[in-house]
């Protein structure tokens, strides 16, 4: 069982001093990867956790959360706290890789 069994980190629902719900902390243990480990830890949190949901990412992750209902949103979207972040991480650019920018997404 993914939850009990130590093959991930700490996956969680927290709120960002604004009041914005995150989802946050998704890591699999490289030993567990391609097992669906982390599908079914996000897919229980968010049965949990219906609504609005934001999460940051790298840019090649993106893609790893949009059949979850994530998708990317624009700066005019984001909330103050997820703007202030988005232009530090463009400002230090971020790991200075391709695909490896920050992403902002959003679930309803």
């Amino acid at each position: 069982d993914p939850a009990t069994d130590g093959s991930h980190g700490p996956t969680q629902r927290q709120p960002h001093g604004d009041g914005s719900p995150v989802l946050a902390s998704i890591a699999t243990l490289p030993s567990h990867r391609g097992q669906g480990i982390a599908h079914q830890l996000i897919n229980h949190l968010l049965a949990q956790h219906p609504g609005r949901l934001y999460l940051t990412c790298l840019e090649i992750m993106g893609p790893f959360y949009e059949p979850f209902g994530f998708r990317t949103i624009s700066p005019a979207e984001m909330t103050p706290y997820f703007r202030r972040l988005s232009r530090i991480a463009g400002a230090l650019n971020f790991a200075g890789k391709e695909g490896r920018g920050l992403l902002v997404m959003q679930r309803n």
